[in-house]
């Protein structure tokens, strides 16, 4: 049988797999990713030139995955410290990856720095030069106009004041904004996905409780999660935990700390270059985030 060293893991999905008593299935097989669902349980592997996403692990594959015969369907044991699909003899070391522990929580003295805003305005920046007619972009640069945009505009001020007021019922607004645009992961749920991370970090930053923070991005990672697909879903819910990527967590570790701000166009730079609309998508969402959490205006 062919082995596959896994590189780095996420210290949940490590966990998951330990208890995990019964085969799951091969979800979806990309070039550089294979995710695997079990349930409601996703997991995904990733090419080692891919960051550390939540419930992944990133292994040092030679060949791209669609080049591995790795089938949608195909069935995958967990077994110790492997990860085994037998119908084409391959199995995954797990035993010496570096486990990583993604949960936002654990990161520690967050700030609401003076150039703050300066900070978003170089995303902006960064939105502006990479923003086409396809994506959200708009949103926050004012360039293009697509149906999915208009779609989208009609919903936000209902988020917005949710937010502010950090209520529940932003799970609702959230769910009426998902699904919505084009993607593998449709456009409203990658800008969804940076709205989230920068609620959460905001105000984790500002001193508000885990539980009261929590509580707003679970139901908008869950609610959302029903009105789309089962990948763009799992991210979603992923999310709402607060389980961030790797280059998201950078991202806001950097937004929110006494940084430098060339340090913000390398992890806006990063997260851009996910994918080919969704790392605009989602530092779209990173943006109007912070333009709704630092409004003066609370209701319409």
């Amino acid at each position: 049988m062919k082995q596959i060293k896994a590189v780095e893991i996420c210290g949940r999905f490590r966990a998951a797999l330990m208890v995990s008593e019964k085969p799951f299935r091969i979800h979806s097989v990309f070039t550089s990713a294979v995710n695997m669902i079990d349930n409601d349980v996703f997991f995904s592997l990733l090419s080692d030139r891919s960051c550390l996403y939540p419930m992944s692990c990133r292994v040092s594959n030679e060949i791209p995955f669609t080049e591995s015969g790795i089938r949608v369907g195909m069935e995958v044991i967990a077994a110790g410290d492997r990860i085994l699909i037998p119908q084409v003899g391959l199995a995954i070391n797990l035993k010496y990856a570096v486990e990583r522990d993604l949960a936002f929580e654990q990161k520690e003295d967050l700030l609401l720095p003076t150039n703050l805003m300066m900070k978003v305005e170089l995303l902006k920046e960064l939105i502006e030069e990479k923003g086409c007619e396809q994506d959200l972009s708009t949103l926050v640069t004012g360039k293009y106009r697509n149906p999915y945009v208009d779609c989208v505009i009609k919903k936000l001020p209902g988020l917005r004041i949710a937010i502010k007021k950090n209520s529940e019922q932003a799970g609702n607004h959230a769910a009426g904004l998902a699904g919505c645009g084009i993607g593998l992961t449709p456009s409203s749920d990658d800008m969804l996905i940076g709205y989230m991370s920068t609620y959460l970090a905001y105000s984790k930053a500002k001193g508000c409780s885990p539980e009261e923070i929590c509580k707003v991005t679970y139901a908008m990672g869950n609610k959302a999660a029903e009105r789309t697909n089962t990948i763009s879903g799992a991210f979603l819910k992923q999310c709402g935990a607060g389980l961030l990527s790797d280059d998201m967590t950078k991202l806001m570790c950097v937004l929110f700390s006494d940084s430098k701000t060339e340090e913000v166009r390398e992890c806006g730079q990063n997260i851009l270059n996910f994918g080919s609309t969704s790392g605009t998508d989602m530092l779209t969402g990173v943006v109007l985030s912070m333009i709704h959490l630092t409004s003066t205006c609370d209701s319409e």
